[in-house]
């Protein structure tokens, strides 16, 4: 949809709920916040819980070489 429409669509929800999350975003929608779903149990599920487990347990600050960099509610520009 348009912007106007998606706008009216946000508006329109923004009237029975404070604050409105989604899953996939791609672009960014004035009213809708990206949903924060970190390690999810759908992710796990497929047998990858045991590596995951293992991982954390395992996992130290000071054996990282490098730094992470995460884009937790960014958008990149593709122009």
């Amino acid at each position: 949809p348009n912007h106007t429409a998606r706008a009216a669509s946000v508006a329109l929800l923004r009237h029975y709920f404070a604050r409105i999350f989604y899953e996939g975003t791609d672009m960014r929608v004035e009213g809708i916040s990206t949903m924060p779903i970190g390690l999810s149990e759908f992710y796990l599920a497929r047998g990858v819980w045991r590596n995951a487990s293992e991982a954390m347990e395992r996992a130290s600050l000071e054996r990282k070489p490098h730094v992470a960099l995460a884009a937790w509610n960014a958008y990149w520009s593709l122009d």
